[in-house]
């Protein structure tokens, strides 16, 4: 979705357009379900706050600034979402991450030519999930929102509500973690 399109949706939103909604909705759903995942590591959780985050939207459109970008927007009401329903569910307990790959969705789109490429793609994506959700919450979220939603710097200080030289200065160490994690799955694995 471009930012024009975006600002045209906005605006036909404010105007109380749900179709202009709808389109919006459609653009975004999958990728506000995959940023709730990585915070709540639970796929009905996740469900639940990316279409909360949705109605949140609705209700809240006129108060957005036409000269932000909707996708840091929408990921900040994600987090927060996703931070209080963590904090109601202080004994969250523990997910398994097989169980929390198959119930998300998250897989290497298979594009090998044969199978033994399938398997090794699958088989490297798992343990790059694996290695990511085991990252502290604040360098996970580093990540997820920079190679797997390719937002800018200033569109993840936006969302995150830091400035953008803390989230240069976490992505570094985030890496840093990310390749030490890797690594230890690569040996057990």
């Amino acid at each position: 979705m471009t930012e024009l399109t975006d600002n045209i949706l906005i605006l036909r939103c404010k105007a109380r357009d749900s179709d202009a909604f709808r389109i919006l909705v459609e653009s975004y759903k999958k990728q506000a379900y995959t940023f709730a995942f990585s915070y709540l590591k639970n796929s009905d959780d996740a469900l639940n706050v990316s279409q909360e985050a949705f109605i949140k939207v609705w209700k809240y459109i006129d108060t957005f600034l036409e000269n932000r970008l909707f996708r840091p927007w929408l990921f900040g009401i994600i987090k927060n979402l996703s931070i209080n329903l963590i904090n109601k569910k202080k004994n969250l307990g523990e997910i398994s991450l097989d169980k929390a790959m198959d119930e998300s969705g998250f897989d290497i789109h298979d594009t090998a030519k044969d199978p033994l490429h399938a398997v090794v793609d699958k088989e490297t994506g798992q343990q790059v999930w694996k290695a990511v959700f085991e990252l502290k919450d604040e360098f996970r979220e580093i990540i997820i929102l920079k190679h797997f939603h390719d937002l800018s710097y200033s569109e993840i200080a936006g969302t995150l509500d830091i400035p953008e030289g803390t989230v240069m200065s976490r992505l570094y160490y985030a890496r840093i973690e990310l390749k030490r994690k890797l690594e230890q799955v690569i040996q057990r694995g």
